[in-house]
């Protein structure tokens, strides 16, 4: 009875859990059921309209920035690959029958008017005249107005100081400084270059330049020259005040191929250690030639005193310059400047940044007399060849006369440094020379690679 009693109760506990199940699954199944959403049409609307604003929105504000920046990259990237070039025109000289022919037009008959005094500025737009033959009070004038025109001319002066750091015997550090004069040369609307001399800057770990009115800038090098120590240094015209721009002013390269002794002159920069200092004199030798390594120089002498550390330009009457000071040159205690008119070239290719093209070849110019009376060919006569240069590893040798360079004939030192000047370092250039042997003078040819002065 107790089994039967027990498998009854058991029965009935399973039917109430298999009805427990069935009721779980069906509530389960009810509330698993998912009902869709409808679409809300008016939100879907909205979100296309806001995209299609931002969409033309920014087209709009892309193409004004295209349309504003465009021409100004493109005129970058213009300028970055095709700069524009510096060019400094060459000077020719005047052929002396013009001189005589204007003189001869002056007139020679004297009257009454001839007997008045002279003006100022009739004395300084005529030849040079001893200030001892004038009045006091001419002298005075005269004075005033050179001094003037040295004033007006110090705009384009500058003071360019090299800073170097060394240490001592105790291995402290120290600063010193080189200075020496500049003159600016070129203001091209992004830079201002200033021709001075490389010593001054050579190993400099900062370039400062002063300019008239003593407000400083940094400098850096633009280009420099190894054979004649000339320097030219940029300065980003940004970098300048507004009212220095108005202060300085931008030198005027003179034709200086017939400046004539007794030419008045002044000397700008700081001919006697002082910068900004105006020193009055005359031209006393034209005569005399400074021999570098591819070039012969004019080199002008003066009767201006000088000091042992000065530097600068000299200039004429009208403010322009005529030469830059080369102290090596001078006579004992004068100063000596180099025609600038011989310079251009070398100028040129620094304001652009270009390397100088070097052959290392000391010449002179054979002319049809020296060629007649030693029995030269005419053209150019090698002095001496630099050890290691450019002109040595093409086999050129002292007594060499070059005739013909790229095909063009030679017959003077310019016409040399013309030549070569129309290279860049890396060119090659066909060099015909005539060479004495046994049997006088035959032609060789050789080619020589063009290299650049250290």
């Amino acid at each position: 009875m107790q089994a039967r009693r027990f498998h009854s109760i058991m029965r009935v506990m399973q039917d109430q859990e298999e009805n427990r199940e069935e009721k779980t699954e069906d509530f389960s199944f009810m509330k698993e059921k998912i009902k869709e959403k409808p679409l809300n049409k008016r939100k879907i609307v909205s979100r296309v309209l806001l995209t299609l604003l931002c969409a033309v929105i920014f087209g709009v504000v892309a193409s004004l920035v295209i349309a504003f920046l465009l021409p100004r990259l493109q005129k970058k990237i213009t300028l970055e690959e095709e700069p524009e070039m510096i060019v400094i025109p060459r000077d020719e000289r005047i052929p002396e029958t013009e001189s005589e022919s204007e003189s001869e037009t002056e007139p020679e008959t004297e009257t009454e008017e001839s007997t008045e005094e002279p003006s100022t500025e009739e004395i300084l737009s005529t030849e040079p005249v001893e200030v001892a033959d004038l009045l006091p009070e001419q002298q005075q004038n005269l004075r005033k107005q050179l001094y003037a025109i040295g004033e007006e001319a110090n705009r384009f002066i500058v003071t360019v100081t090299g800073v170097k750091s060394d240490t001592d015997w105790f291995n402290a550090v120290y600063s010193s400084e080189d200075k020496a004069s500049g003159a600016i040369v070129a203001n091209t609307g992004d830079e201002i270059l200033i021709v001075t001399e490389n010593k001054v800057i050579r190993g400099a770990e900062t370039v400062k330049v002063t300019f008239i009115d003593g407000e400083t800038t940094d400098a850096t090098l633009k280009g420099a020259d190894g054979v004649t120590g000339i320097a030219v240094l940029t300065v980003p015209v940004q970098s300048v005040k507004e009212e220095t721009l108005q202060e300085i002013k931008t030198a005027t390269l003179a034709n200086s191929l017939n400046v004539t002794e007794g030419t008045t002159v002044l000397a700008l920069g700081s001919p006697l250690g002082t910068n900004f200092t105006v020193l009055t004199g005359s031209i006393t030798g034209t005569g005399e030639s400074l021999f570098l390594a591819d070039a012969v120089f004019t080199v002008f002498q003066t009767d201006i005193i000088t000091a042992n550390s000065g530097n600068g330009v000299l200039v004429n009457l009208d403010g322009e310059i005529i030469g830059f000071m080369r102290k090596e040159n001078a006579s004992v205690g004068t100063i000596a400047a180099i025609s600038v008119s011989e310079l251009k070239s070398l100028l040129e290719k620094l304001e652009n940044g270009l390397e100088v093209p070097y052959l290392g070849l000391y010449i002179s110019t054979v002319t049809k007399s020296i060629a007649d009376e030693y029995d030269l060919p005419q053209g150019v006569f090698i002095n001496s060849v630099e050890m290691d240069s450019p002109g040595m590893e093409a086999n050129l040798l002292s007594g060499d006369v070059i005739v013909e360079m790229d095909g063009i004939k030679v017959t003077d030192a310019e016409g040399y440094r013309t030549a070569l000047f129309e290279h860049a370092p890396g060119d090659t250039i066909r060099i015909v020379i005539e060479r004495l042997g046994s049997e006088g003078y035959t032609k060789v040819s050789c080619t020589a690679t063009v290299g650049t002065s250290e």
